[in-house]
């Protein structure tokens, strides 16, 4: 979300976030990343979902900043019927979660192992 701008910068920018969320919830397979800028676990995570991305980059990751995103955060959380944490990793098929962890439990191994499996 954008903070201080006016009211159609507001809607371009839910319309933008609508449309990448359609984009995850439509892609074979995805991962959606909730990440908090102001957390230190978070940070560590980070670098496991880049490690990740950097060994699997055919592989789709979607990151949310929860600070700023905090709306988009609260909706996927009800849509994906997970409850929300942060830093949080959750793994999509076909728009279903099919996988999820969060804090030290995100590893790029451990990403790995949830998109080989089926």
């Amino acid at each position: 979300m954008l903070f201080g701008r006016d009211k159609k910068a507001k809607q371009e920018q839910d319309r933008a976030t609508d449309n990448a969320l359609n984009e995850v919830l439509q892609a074979d397979l995805a991962i959606i990343y909730k990440h908090s800028t102001l957390c230190p676990t978070s940070a560590l995570a980070m670098r496991q979902v880049q490690d990740f991305m950097t060994r699997n980059p055919a592989v789709p990751v979607y990151v949310v900043d929860v600070i700023r995103d905090r709306k988009l955060a609260r909706q996927l959380a009800g849509d994906l019927r997970i409850q929300h944490e942060s830093p949080q990793a959750i793994v999509l098929r076909n728009g279903v979660p099919r996988a999820h962890c969060s804090h030290y439990d995100i590893t790029a191994d451990q990403l790995e192992t949830w998109c080989s499996t089926d």
